[in-house]
């Protein structure tokens, strides 16, 4: 019977008509039979795709869609929390968690945090970074903790045993003519190191902005630390004993010492992932070099919070539980990306036999309580960061400027970056 050209008149026929399509409609699989679980990050192809089908595999019905991004993370994600369409689950550094938390995107995951830490203990420093007042609104994933990387060949022919147990940064600059072109035209390499990042030369150093970083309350830039900080970091530049801003930042740190131009880098465990390509090269790690006043370990650590708007959350709780287990670390542990952040994962084997280094456990012991630190722990650190690059960027571009004269000038930037935060109320 063809129903081309006619009318439906019949109630019965209409119904069994409507039967019939639904009846077919049921027997194809559809989109929204499956939950839909929106997941963040910034990792490098692979892993975190690895790392979903895992999960899903566990997880029938459930389809983690990632959200890669390039460059710009942070903005990018701000963009999307601002319009109210941020992903279930948020990868977040500390360089800006703290803005986050103070906005109120995350999730309160204090009962999964103690739960998982009195399970299988976290290390200690990395918790503390993320922790806001006494909650915790995410679960640390990795913590690059800096390291110094050594070429041995290099450190050799200085006469220097490395690693080192212990080195302060006046040591290196006392090695540095020798490893060195400009000075010693037979230096197995170019320049003696590629200083750290701004900021993280500045903590690595000694030096500190606030006088507590999570609740500050004084600017305390004006001391003699940092007054030898600007003054070590310009002498390093302009005797060309460390490479040159604009190289680094065109050709790379890690892939220069993985070339052999490089007798010291500072840096976390990402610089493995290039340094090992270069199978010929003889290379360790020991800790970062301390300044006059001592000094604890810069870091980048990264975490794992939900929205609070997700509709998701115990599906969310569940991937972060699985995102730092066993089967889902080794994925990052075996890329050379991560320093996973509990302590039993941290010390096994799994990944300390991830040679080279050889000396695997110095990417660890940072970890210990005290053993980190940076600028701030607190709203506003990306504008700290950049307030300190800027003015060791002109104790470079004006070399008649005194340090004296910059560290002042840094000093009221500072001030003035604390009053705003005040005045918003973040601090």
């Amino acid at each position: 019977m063809s129903l081309r050209g006619s009318s439906i008149t019949s109630p019965f026929l209409a119904c069994a008509l409507l039967a019939t399509v639904f009846a077919l409609i049921g027997c194809v699989p559809r989109e929204t039979d499956q939950i839909r679980l929106r997941a963040a990050f910034w990792s490098p192809p692979g892993i975190e795709e690895e790392i979903a089908r895992r999960f899903e595999a566990l997880h029938p019905g459930v389809k983690v869609d990632l959200l890669i991004t390039g460059g710009r993370y942070a903005e990018k994600l701000q963009s999307m929390i601002v319009a109210g369409n941020e992903p279930d689950v948020l990868m977040a550094q500390d360089t800006f968690f703290h803005d986050w938390a103070a906005r109120n995107v995350f999730l309160d995951l204090t009962d999964l945090v103690r739960e998982l830490d009195a399970a299988d203990p976290f290390m200690p420093a990395p918790l503390e970074a993320f922790k806001t007042g006494d909650r915790h609104f995410v679960v640390p994933t990795d913590c690059n903790a800096m390291v110094a990387y050594g070429n041995l060949a290099a450190a050799r022919s200085a006469g220097l045993e490395f690693p080192w147990p212990h080195f302060t940064w006046q040591q290196l600059e006392a090695i540095a003519p020798k490893l060195s072109r400009r000075d010693n035209p037979a230096s197995p390499t170019e320049f003696a190191c590629a200083l750290p990042q701004e900021w993280f030369f500045f903590v690595a150093y000694g030096a500190r902005c606030l006088d507590d970083p999570w609740n500050p309350t004084q600017v305390v830039v004006d001391s003699p630390v940092t007054l030898s900080a600007i003054e070590y970091w310009r002498r390093m530049h302009q005797r060309g004993w460390a490479v040159p801003r604009s190289t680094v930042l065109d050709q790379g740190e890690s892939e220069m010492f993985r070339d052999g131009r490089i007798a010291f880098l500072f840096w976390g465990r990402g610089s493995s992932k290039f340094i090992r390509t270069n199978r010929a090269l003889d290379w360790d790690i020991a800790p970062v070099p301390t300044g006059p006043a001592g000094g604890r370990t810069p870091h980048l650590s990264v975490s794992l919070g939900i929205s609070r708007r997700s509709k998701h959350a115990d599906l969310a709780r569940e991937f972060i539980r699985f995102y730092i287990s066993d089967r889902a670390a080794e994925v990052p542990i075996k890329a050379g990306q991560i320093v996973p952040t509990r302590r039993r994962q941290a010390h096994g084997e799994l990944f300390l036999n991830e040679h080279p280094p050889a000396s695997m456990l110095r990417y660890v012991e940072p970890m210990e309580a005290g053993g980190l630190t940076a600028i701030a722990y607190c709203p506003g650190r990306l504008e700290l960061e950049e307030i300190v690059r800027k003015r060791f960027e002109q104790s470079l571009a004006e070399p008649d400027t005194s340090a004296r004269d910059i560290m002042r000038a840094l000093d009221a930037d500072v001030r003035a970056w604390l009053s705003r935060q005040k005045e918003k109320g973040l601090l």
